[in-house]
Order: C-alpha cells, then structure tokens, then sequence
C-alpha cells in the first residue's frame, strides 16, 4: 500500500468518524425504529383475553373525543368497526386464527394502528 492510498483511507476513516462519531462503520448498531404502532398507545389499550379467543380494547381519554377502532384481516377487509368513548371495553370476538390489523380514529386523523393475532 502506498502511502498516498493509506492518506486516503485515513481521511476516509476520519470523515466516517466524523459523521458517525464510531470508527468502524460495520461495528454501528442499527436505532429501532419508531413506528406509530403500539398495543398500549395514548388512544386505546388492547390486551388478550387468556382463556378465550378474543382481544380486549380499552378506549383512552382521548381529549373527550370518540374513537372509532376497525379491525381488518391481512387482505384489507374490513371485519370488525366498533365506534368508542372514553373508558368503553369492548371484546372483540367470533375472529378466526390469524393475524389482523387495526387502526384507530379520532375525527378525521389516525391517531394509533398495529396488529395484533389470534391464536
């Protein structure tokens, strides 16, 4: 290695230190992601019910609003649509083994969404 390729791989190196504060790029963990999906989020809670087949969704404060929460399977059908105020606990039910998709509404603005499975 010549020494004008080893003053380009320094510079190269420090340019990366400079950016990412690491010296070995490769070694870099990558951050989590933060999604706008949460099973416990400031709109709803949704927990299992550990004997039966079946989810329970808590409606939040939610500033006095209410919320609308849609249930839909992984092909995009909508299968459940249930309109809540705060504190209402509805269980969802009658679903088949698999996985689905919610999302939650105040008004016109999305305000949660996730997935959750039926097992």
């Amino acid at each position: 290695m010549t020494f004008l390729a080893a003053a380009i791989g320094t510079t190269a190196l420090r340019a990366e230190i400079a950016i990412t504060g690491e010296e070995d790029p490769v070694k870099r963990k990558k951050e989590k992601s933060r999604t706008h999906s949460s099973l416990n989020n400031s709109s709803v809670k949704i927990y299992p019910d550990a004997i039966r087949r079946s989810m329970h969704v808590v409606a939040k404060a939610n500033e006095g609003k209410p919320i609308e929460f849609f249930v839909f399977d992984l092909q995009g059908t909508l299968v459940q649509n249930h309109k809540m105020n705060a504190k209402d606990h509805i269980r969802i039910e009658g679903l088949a083994r698999g996985t689905y998709v919610y999302r939650v509404f105040c008004g016109d603005e999305e305000t949660a969404s996730g997935n959750f499975e039926i097992r």
